[in-house]
Formats: structure tokens, sequence, C-alpha cells
């Protein structure tokens, strides 16, 4: 091959990665895949939370793609047998610094590669919180000590919520270490470090070392086993601020869940501050209309996707009252705790979401995708 057709070649898929990343930055895309297939790759999007196809690009070129983003990312563009992970930093076509989190995986057609593309939006009213959630968040925020657990399905925003959290509270009055698999976003002033399991740096091993540290503030990327709970609790206890998040559908089953994991409800009464579910809503474009039944539906315009426009967040709160911790430490059913906090008002996310399809922002069957009702 001709030297100059190896230079054409070349900037032909600097610009083609260029070019991706700024359209998927512009339409509001969370993540990339560049999947393989038999004779070409497949690239998409994920927009609002659903997968979309872009393009395909040749095999060959897809190799040289995926080259490209490796050099990019300070990875190893000769291993692919191996997955790896990396990160590189672009200026979008709106002016924002985005971070592009790179993870590549070999499988049987080739190796594949994520991007996911993250802003910096860490103001806390931005979140998306009616006034009342706000100024419970905030309370439990302001508490010296206690744990805050996130909970809700992957890709539900908890680790947004609780950068938020980590932005607010993040002074030079306070020493704040966060344990993270991986770390997302980058924070000046907090010590973020990387889980390696590999090498026996789990998040209860790091646990115990911020506890050395002399810390006011301690953030667990996630609670799995029990004990990473029996110790983000003894840490709650002994005059810390821990945030965590933890996989259950919404507020109440967290006791379930940390139950399974082998905790008792009555020593989560004395340390428990806050317990915040959410998913994510796609939301209802302008363009959207009425129906015979007076129903808001999705019809489609040039500035959306299928009738929706970008998504908001909805939370479900449970701060732990004196009377909540009271009736925990009676060990009472998952039933039972259901029915005493529907008398505290506590309004679901079920609830929440059904509101959200009323003030027109969202639909039924959006609402469905996401929440039990």
């Amino acid at each position: 091959m001709a030297m100059d057709q190896l230079v054409n070649q070349e900037e032909s898929v600097i610009n083609m990665v260029e070019n991706m990343l700024q359209e998927a930055s512009f339409k509001g895309a969370s993540d990339i895949h560049i999947e393989p297939y038999n004779l070409n790759y497949r690239i998409r999007y994920r927009i609002d939370g659903l997968l979309c196809s872009v393009k395909q690009i040749s095999f060959s070129f897809g190799v040289k793609v995926l080259g490209r983003i490796k050099i990019l990312a300070n990875l190893d563009i000769a291993e692919r047998r191996l997955p790896q992970d990396g990160s590189y930093y672009f200026k979008g076509l709106k002016g924002a610094n985005v971070e592009c989190r790179i993870s590549t995986c070999p499988t049987l057609e080739g190796e594949k590669v994520m991007l996911r593309l993250l802003t910096k939006d860490k103001a806390l009213h931005s979140l998306g919180m009616n006034s009342t959630q706000h100024m419970q968040f905030l309370a439990a925020l302001n508490k010296p000590n206690g744990l805050i657990l996130v909970t809700g399905p992957t890709g539900s925003g908890k680790s947004t919520t609780l950068y938020h959290a980590l932005n607010y509270l993040n002074t030079h009055l306070v020493n704040i270490c966060t344990a993270e698999d991986p770390v997302e976003i980058r924070l000046t002033g907090i010590n973020q470090v990387n889980i390696q399991p590999k090498i026996g740096l789990t998040f209860a091993n790091l646990l115990r070392t911020f506890l050395r540290q002399d810390p006011d503030i301690i953030m667990i990327g996630e609670i799995r086993d029990r004990e990473t709970a029996e110790i983000a609790l003894k840490a709650s206890q002994t005059g810390h601020l821990v945030l965590s998040t933890l996989h259950s559908n919404n507020c109440v089953a967290s006791f379930a869940r940390l139950k399974n994991i082998g905790l008792k409800l009555s020593d989560l009464a004395g340390c428990l501050n806050l317990i915040i579910a959410q998913r994510l809503v796609r939301e209802l474009c302008e363009c959207k209309n009425k129906n015979a039944a007076n129903d808001y539906i999705p019809l489609g315009c040039s500035k959306c996707k299928n009738g929706y426009n970008g998504r908001f967040a909805i939370f479900e709160m449970l701060p732990l009252t004196d009377e909540l911790i009271n009736f925990l430490e009676k060990a009472p059913s998952l039933s039972q705790i259901e029915q005493f906090t529907a008398t505290m008002g506590l309004e679901t996310l079920a609830q929440i979401a059904l509101n959200k399809i009323n003030l027109g922002q969202t639909t039924l069957e959006e609402v469905k995708r996401v929440v039990s009702l």
C-alpha cells in the first residue's frame, strides 16, 4: 500500500473516532457500544436508557477504530485476549469536558469495546428531588455520623447521586475517602481508590485502611457482602458519615437485602440515617399530545427520539425517624415494615411515578418499564 494511502486511512480512523465521540456526546448518549460480528462491527449508542443502532463499519476498519481508542486510553493495543479498562478526556460540542471510560472485552467474534461518557454536573439541586426530598437529603448529609444508602438496579443513577453528595460535602474541613469499582468521576480534594480484588484490595480491606486514615466521611461504591456491611456499620457508629449503594428494588426491600447479607435489623436501627431508592425515567418531549382518554402520548419530532427527550430521576426517601428505629428493634417482618412506613406517609416510587404521569412528564408505558406498579 502506498504511503499516502496509509496516511489517509490513519486520518480516516482518527476522524471516525473523534466524530463518533462528538456525535454521541451531542445526542446525550451515556454509552457507546462497538460490537464485533462475522463481517462487520456494529456501533450503538445508549440514549435515555435505551440502545439504538447508529452504523456498521467493516471488520478490518473496526479493528483499527478499536486500536485508536486503545491508544487514547493508554491501553495495550496488542492485547486482545484479556479485558482492559482505561479512560480518556475530550471536549464535547457543547463545550463540556467529557470523561470517556473505556472497557474492552474479548468475545467469540472479536474484541468488543464499551465507552461510557461521564459529564460533571455535580450541583446537588440538579438531581431533580422535590423540596421535601432535598431537605431530607441535606439533613442526612449534615449529620456528623451515620449511614446513608442509595438503592436501585444497575443504571438507575445511584453513582450520580453519591457524587453529587460528595461534591456537596467536599470542603477543606473534612477528610473524605472513597472505595470505588471503578472511580467514575474524579473529584479534586477527595481521596479516591479503585478496588482491585485480584491483589486483595477489596471493599472490606480498603475500609479497614480508611479507618486508620483519620476520615470524616467514607464512601463505599457498593455493599456486597456481610464483611463490608459490618465494617460500614462500625464506621458509622464511631463518628464517621458513611455513604454507599445497595441493589434492592425500594427502600423497604433494602432491609430484606441487608438481612440476607447477614445483618440484624436491630443493628441497623442505631446507625442508618436515610435510605434512598431511585429510578431514571424518560421524559416526554414538548411535541407530546393527548389521546381520547386525555392521557399524554409521545409523538416524535426533530428534537427528540420517539417522543422522548432526556431522562429525569424519581426518588423514594425513607428517613430513619425515632419511631421507625424503635419499631425496627422489635425485628419486624418485611410486610410489617411496609405497613409501618405506609402509616409514616412514605411516598413510594410507584406513587411518585404516577404523579409524574398525571403532570404529563412521562407515560404509563415508560413507568412500567422501570417501576413495579
